[in-house]
């Protein structure tokens, strides 16, 4: 790089024409050269940086990342234009808050930090208008971030700007969960403290950086936060209010695939320090995790959105050579782990994979895997032994209880602590207390089995994804049960039990079967195997109906079921036994779907309403008719004041419905709510409140 070149555009670009002479010819001597194709990027939001760049010739774009992953340009650069500067104003480095990529073929120029602090003093006037250059070329490019993502989140007059200074809380740990932040400006550190530590010490668990949201989890989960976030430097958000941002997830199906990739992305192991990044690969979002561990090791993990798909790698690990693979014929899972000297380095997964957690700590931890464990790798796709075949239980590791994330072992530990029954099991371990579908299993631990043997007698189709299935005992005993009540299910996935819960969908005492009504998910292992059965050739278990969420068993009722999805299911059964018992009250049914190809059973509701004066029934088609709002949950609630409001649907829906309801006055003790995880899926994160 010819000196006189790099000293001709130090002389014309602000401010550095304001140095004096003797120190712009010292500045250009350290200046190199730097050629960029199109599409290359030059720096990349996140790395550390230490230098920056002139543009000398051709153009390029300054990115930041939305919270889907896509690309937002923030600005176009030309010739005499600079960027990366807030690498060089500080002894340590900074963090890059955005992505530079080249338009053109461009030349430029590069100075680093050294080369700069050998001629300038920090806290010189120099050194203060670039800052303030700098602090510029900021609030211009948060500026259009902001208005960026805010345009696709819908909230672009429903935000407001907060600013804090460096060490400031935005929340801390317990404060309630009243609105949701989006990073603009700066970064921010997330830490807790964890449960039983007596000290109050924090550990740091994740680093924000522009474009990322946070403190939406608590939202949605109706809790007050569960770890603090603070300023690192100064630090700008753009903050949203947290029932505007439940009512827009309960109606944005891509919001809400997010929302649920990023719990799967909170519930990776902690190991040092997390970070989490948006992006995109073949067009389709994803959602990045960067470990930086205390020894050093960076680990890299990649999850497509809204779909089991996994890879994590260490970074700079050398040439695996060894490789283990597992492919589940029936489900079409497939799992990969690569190793050096029997460690591993790199995961690979498409499909539920009940032992990814596992798998993955061994990564973190550099935990080798013995012969015996890679041939069971490969024979079942488990390290160790999960299930036993002949019960169904778990033995050791897995996650038995998917809604409080505990194990087999957290289950046996009390146990054997003196735990007899499941209240005390409960009590100890929190399973069994959300969803009840691991009811089951945790009975079997304690020596109480609860299956019953049953063959599906008929499958109904209802719709191109919703099938009924009738579901009769082989002793021919269908238990008593209330409507709205669930069972589990348990059957043989390839060499393992799997059990889900599914709720009821005939009415009380209409026969020698229990009825389900199911949606097939493109990507549930449960689903997909029910829906490729035909009646009578598969043995399945059944527990017997359980949960509290139902009708009394007794008195007069007065019922507002609002429901989302296939969340009807348990309206349905309502609906058909109160039918056959008009005495016993009044039910309204209101049901949102996208589109009406997507509801379920309609004609019979219709006709149920039609028939009988105490049964009220509406269907929603949200793209057409937009979401249930509050002003119709607050006519509804003035229709029927005395009503318990029955909700069921996705946790974004029931988070918007409880949010009406409860500005509409309704108290927490009339309003119910059926949770349902898949199992398998990751526990409920306690990261970013």
């Amino acid at each position: 790089m010819n000196a006189d070149d790099a000293l001709a555009i130090l002389r014309v670009v602000p401010p550095f024409d304001l140095l004096p002479p003797d120190a712009l010819e010292r500045l250009a001597v350290g200046i190199t050269e730097f050629k960029a194709v199109p599409g290359q990027a030059i720096v990349r939001e996140g790395d550390a940086g230490d230098r920056m760049f002139f543009v000398a010739g051709g153009s390029v774009q300054v990115l930041g990342r939305s919270f889907d992953g896509s690309e937002i340009v923030l600005a176009r650069l030309e010739p005499g234009a600079y960027f990366g500067e807030q690498a060089l104003l500080s002894a340590s480095g900074t963090r890059r808050n955005a992505t530079v990529r080249a338009l053109t073929h461009c030349r430029l120029l590069v100075l680093t930090r050294d080369g700069l602090l050998s001629v300038v003093e920090p806290g010189s006037a120099f050194a203060q208008q670039l800052h303030a250059t700098a602090r510029g070329h900021d609030e211009l490019r948060a500026g259009r971030l902001r208005e960026g993502v805010l345009r696709q989140l819908g909230g672009a007059e429903s935000y407001r700007i907060e600013t804090f200074a460096t060490g400031e809380f935005v929340f801390r740990q317990g404060d309630p969960a009243d609105r949701l932040y989006l990073v603009l400006e700066g970064r921010a550190r997330v830490s807790s403290i964890a449960r039983g530590n007596a000290d109050g010490a924090e550990t740091d668990l994740t680093e924000l950086l522009p474009g990322q949201m946070f403190g939406e989890l608590a939202i949605l989960r109706d809790q007050p936060r569960t770890a603090s976030v603070r300023a690192v430097g100064e630090l700008k958000v753009a903050s949203l209010d947290a029932g505007w941002f439940r009512a827009h997830v309960a109606d944005s199906p891509q919001l809400r695939s997010i929302m649920q990739s990023l719990d799967g992305m909170y519930m990776l192991p902690r190991r040092g320090l997390l970070t989490l990044q948006t992006g995109r690969l073949a067009l389709q979002p994803t959602l990045t995790a960067i470990h930086d561990l205390p020894d050093g090791r960076r680990v890299v993990s990649t999850r497509l959105v809204g779909r089991p798909t996994f890879t994590s790698r260490v970074v700079n690990a050398p040439e695996p050579d060894f490789s283990a693979r597992f492919e589940d014929a029936d489900t079409g899972a497939v799992r990969e782990i690569h190793l050096v000297d029997g460690v591993p380095v790199e995961l690979e997964s498409s499909g539920e994979w009940l032992g990814l957690g596992e798998a993955f700590e061994r990564l973190l931890d550099a935990r080798s895997l013995d012969d015996a464990q890679l041939t069971r790798f490969e024979a079942c796709g488990s390290f160790d032994v999960i299930d036993d075949p002949g019960t169904g239980t778990r033995r050791r590791g897995g996650v038995v209880c998917a809604c409080a994330g505990a194990s087999a072992d957290d289950i046996r530990r009390a146990i054997d602590g003196g735990c007899h029954t499941t209240e005390q099991v409960a009590q100890r371990t929190r399973a069994t207390l959300v969803c009840g579908g691991c009811l089951p299993t945790v009975r079997e631990m304690l020596g109480v089995a609860d299956w019953t043997p049953a063959r599906c007698t008929s499958i109904a189709v209802l719709g191109e994804r919703v099938r009924a299935f009738r579901l009769q005992p082989l002793d021919g005993v269908v238990a008593p049960y209330h409507p709205g009540q669930h069972i589990v299910l348990q059957g043989r996935v390839g060499e393992h039990w799997v059990q889900r819960p599914y709720t009821i969908s005939s009415a009380p005492g209409t026969g020698d079967a229990y009825e389900i009504t199911v949606q097939r998910e493109p990507d549930g292992v449960f689903s997909c195997w029910l829906f490729e059965r035909t009646p009578g050739d598969t043995l399945l278990r059944i527990s017997p109906p359980g949960g509290s969420y139902h009708l009394p068993a007794e008195g007069l009722v007065d019922v507002v079921c609002l429901v989302g999805g296939i969340g009807i299911t348990p309206a349905l059964s309502m609906a058909r036994a109160l039918a056959r018992t008009p005495v016993r009250g009044r039910l309204h049914i209101e049901h949102s779907v996208s589109e009406f190809a997507e509801a379920v059973s309609p004609d019979e509701l219709r006709e149920l309403a039609t028939r009988y004066p105490h049964i009220g029934y509406r269907i929603r088609t949200t793209h057409t008719q937009g979401r249930l709002g509050a002003a119709e949950v607050l006519a509804l609630v003035q229709a029927q004041p005395a009503a318990t409001f029955f909700l069921c649907g996705s946790a974004g829906y029931m988070a918007a419905m409880k949010g009406h309801l409860s500005a509409a006055g309704v108290g927490a003790d009339r309003i119910r709510q059926e949770h349902f995880r898949i199992a398998g899926e990751q526990p409920a994160p306690e990261v970013l409140g």
